[in-house]
């Protein structure tokens, strides 16, 4: 392990390291409900455009070293195989080794999984049993749906086409194209709320003859804050699905005189397909959790489960949360 092993990953264990790091500085929602000022928090908080924009830089400022040392991570790690075809196998793992694993994947399910769902099911019995008031969840679960599967869905949209254009690229361009994609949604999504915050507002002063909070209210930014926050999570889905197309196949369909659109659905998208549902899922939860950008852009009068359960907790009450 000391002398095979552990080089070959010490560039994946940094790159994990970083990109866990990213997200602990990115985070809005645990430390909103802990309270706990940390920058994001504070930024939540600002009372002044002065105050944002300096809690903004500092996020920026700390932010982007990050991301640069995750992508130059990223790009130092090889890919590397080993010449054998056979596929590793438990036995060569010691005891030990194999309980240490055990031992890591049950703490991680029952701190993460079992105790919340125990903590929000003895809530919801608590206010059952002194008969107490529940919050109606039926409209913000229908506008969670909505948000994440209209979001998931445009995102997925840009990704695509990002992606395809992406994988075509070579060099210090195809590099420049997805460090202008990873950037944006590096950013904390508070921050990206806050920007487009301020656009809307500066649009209104600016732009007074256009009827801004119809387009609000249509969702235009909210989608954006989405497209924004989550491109990267789709891209990196994609990309690898568009290295890994057959191109003997688009280079026949193209001598028998295919057009671009029917290459696309007759030879592309059944090779992307998995890639393409697994995006779509995974772009669809993120944005149905998703926090800051929801509590900043939403319609007013639109609320969504990880809005209702911010709202609760502000209030104390367990028993919706637990029912949200």
């Amino acid at each position: 392990v000391r002398t095979v092993i552990a080089p070959r990953l010490r560039p994946t264990w940094g790159f994990s390291a970083v990109l866990v790091g990213l997200y602990v500085v990115s985070d809005f929602g645990a430390v909103a409900v802990l309270n706990c000022e940390v920058l994001t928090w504070r930024l939540y908080q600002a009372h002044s455009a002065q105050e944002a924009v300096l809690l903004g830089g500092s996020l920026i400022a700390l932010v982007l070293p990050l991301l640069v040392l995750v992508r130059l991570l990223h790009g130092g790690a090889q890919d590397e195989r080993a010449l054998s075809n056979r596929e590793p196998s438990l036995r060569s793992a010691r005891g030990g080794m194999l309980a240490g694993v055990g031992f890591a994947h049950a703490l991680m399910v029952g701190v993460g999984v079992l105790i919340p769902t125990l903590t929000m099911c003895k809530w919801v019995g608590q206010g059952l049993t002194h008969n107490l008031d529940f919050v109606d969840v039926l409209d913000p679960a229908t506008t969670s749906v909505y948000i994440a599967a209209v979001g998931a869905g445009l995102t997925l949209c840009a990704a695509l086409l990002l992606a395809g254009v992406g994988a075509r690229l070579r060099g210090v361009l195809g590099g420049l194209a997805d460090n202008a994609i990873y950037v944006t949604s590096a950013l904390p999504g508070i921050l990206v709320a806050i920007g487009l915050l301020q656009l809307v507002l500066n649009l209104r002063l600016e732009v007074p003859s256009v009827d801004w909070s119809a387009i609000r209210d249509a969702g235009f930014f909210i989608f954006t804050g989405f497209v924004m926050r989550f491109m990267s999570q789709g891209y990196a889905a994609l990309k690898p699905a568009f290295l890994r197309l057959d191109q003997s196949q688009l280079e026949s369909a193209r001598s028998l005189g295919a057009g671009a659109m029917r290459r696309f659905f007759t030879v592309i998208l059944p090779q992307i397909r998995p890639s393409l549902l697994a995006a779509y899922v995974l772009l669809f939860l993120s944005i149905a959790k998703e926090l800051p950008i929801t509590l900043m852009l939403i319609p007013p009068g639109e609320s969504t489960l990880a809005y209702t359960i911010f709202d609760s907790n502000n209030e104390g009450i367990e028993q919706d949360i637990g029912l949200a």
